[in-house]
């Protein structure tokens, strides 16, 4: 008797864990006299993706709180699982480019949410070359980071270029598209979801070279290109010679992108080591500092100081 009768989901009732935290479920399959049938092709959906996604190995993976029906199904045989989501957070998040495009590459996607604070939403899209993406219209202001390749944009009918290792802020509401990927790209994106910025026009675009203009091979510069009411948006550069820095504390949040280098960050939860394509959060009033240098490391800092 080799036809399905039953499918039972193996999985907890519920499940907690950080944002993109995912969880292995399994189904077993039996037919009417209750054995097992193995080498079954099970196909897995949740009823809220916005809740949970479920691929088609059965990796439940977290986005937001809520309670969701977790199904597997042989054509019209289902089985069919409650489970109730609870998304955690801390006080120091780290991620890298390469992890998080790994992360990608299984999803089968091009975009990620990696980071669903309060005051800063950090989404990780790789497009290759030739690509583009329909115009959209956001209610924050956000900024486009190009850690790896160019591409031309159109904001409000503008065609603007971002270069490699350039950084540009879209205001609110203001209509964006990805016209034309001219290399493949690696775009850090971060909507700043409290306030917003003052500046003139529909957008505000810094190349490297601005980015890094006043820097010192013999002491740490801090370079805030972008300051602006609601976000502080720079560039710190740290040469060995200078050791590190001091302790900082500070009562808003800290997203941190390193384009250049290896140190350590040392916090007040714990140490992260960074290298080119770190990314870690702060929240406030956790200190932390840049120590221990193993060659000049860049970075650049995005505060959102209201909220």
């Amino acid at each position: 008797n080799t036809t399905p009768a039953n499918i039972t989901i193996h999985a907890e009732s519920s499940y907690e864990g950080l944002l993109n935290e995912s969880f292995q479920l399994t189904a077993v399959v039996t037919n009417s006299d209750g054995e097992v049938l193995d080498g079954q092709t099970i196909s897995w959906t949740s009823s809220h993706p916005e809740i949970a996604t479920i691929n088609n190995e059965g990796l439940l993976r977290i986005i937001s709180d809520g309670q969701i029906l977790i199904t597997a199904s042989i054509g019209t045989l289902e089985g069919i699982k409650t489970i109730t989501i609870t998304r955690t957070t801390r006080n120091l998040f780290a991620f890298t480019v390469d992890d998080l495009s790994s992360q990608l590459a299984d999803l089968g996607e091009t975009s990620l949410v990696f980071l669903d604070e309060y005051r800063m939403t950090g989404t990780f899209v790789e497009l290759a070359q030739g690509a583009s993406t329909e115009e959209i219209s956001i209610n924050r202001d956000v900024i486009y980071y190009f850690f790896k390749g160019s591409a031309v944009m159109n904001i409000e009918g503008e065609e603007v270029t971002v270069a490699e290792e350039s950084s540009i802020l879209v205001t609110a509401d203001s209509k964006r598209s990805i016209t034309s990927v001219s290399a493949d790209a690696q775009i850090i994106m971060t909507k700043i979801n409290t306030g917003l910025s003052l500046i003139q026009g529909f957008y505000a675009m810094h190349t490297r070279a601005q980015m890094e203009g006043p820097r010192n091979p013999n002491q740490n510069v801090w370079n805030p290109f972008l300051n602006e009411e609601s976000v502080i948006f720079g560039l710190y550069m740290l040469p060995q010679v200078a050791g590190g820095d001091s302790r900082l504390e500070h009562n808003f949040d800290e997203l941190n992108i390193v384009t250049r280098g290896f140190s350590r960050f040392l916090t007040d939860e714990g140490e992260v080591q960074l290298e080119p394509g770190s990314i870690v959060y702060v929240r406030e009033d956790n200190g932390h500092a840049f120590k221990n240098l193993s060659s000049d490391t860049d970075v650049l800092i995005l505060w959102n100081t209201q909220g």
